[in-house]
């Protein structure tokens, strides 16, 4: 399993994004779909944490709005 970029299960809840699975996929990019200021508290601080860990930069759309790729 090999991925340049990685969508976060579950909006980057605690428990859909296990390191195990980043450290497999190694993405250069995680992508993170969640609404601002949900009631949720997504993404997870967890998972922000691990990604961070592997060096995987993380993208999110509550924060920088739609993300895209060009290929």
């Amino acid at each position: 399993l090999d991925a340049d970029i990685m969508k976060a299960g579950h909006h980057g809840s605690r428990t859909s994004n296990s390191k195990t699975i980043l450290e497999r996929a190694s993405p250069k990019y995680l992508v993170i779909q969640s609404g601002r200021g949900n009631d949720f508290g997504h993404p997870h601080s967890e998972t922000l944490q691990k990604a961070h860990e592997l060096g995987i930069e993380i993208l999110r759309n509550d924060k920088q709005g739609t993300i895209t790729f060009f290929f």
